[in-house]
């Protein structure tokens, strides 16, 4: 079950280090690193063979949820337009 995620400014903190690192999908493939970005509640980094950024999410009671986006959404985000980001609840994966 896919549950919508509101975007908030921990989450846009990492995406604007990805934004300012320059980096383009060939790039990205490179440096592939899945634990890249680290706060309190997220970690993720870049996928080469899903050519996104997948993160977990752990929720104040710890509950995981996973979520992916491409670059492009990422640029989108960081321009102040709306996209919506859906996750998947760990266990239900």
């Amino acid at each position: 079950m896919k549950i919508k995620h509101l975007i908030g400014n921990e989450l846009i903190s990492i995406f604007k280090e990805i934004i300012n690192q320059k980096l383009n999908i060939e790039d990205w493939s490179l440096i592939e690193s899945s634990e890249q970005f680290q706060t309190p509640n997220y970690s993720g980094g870049f996928e080469a063979t899903e050519h996104e950024f997948t993160f977990s999410y752990f929720d104040n009671n710890r509950n995981e949820f996973w979520f992916q986006l491409p670059l492009n959404d990422i640029h989108i985000i960081i321009e102040g337009n709306n996209v919506e980001i859906y996750m998947t609840k760990a266990e239900d994966y």
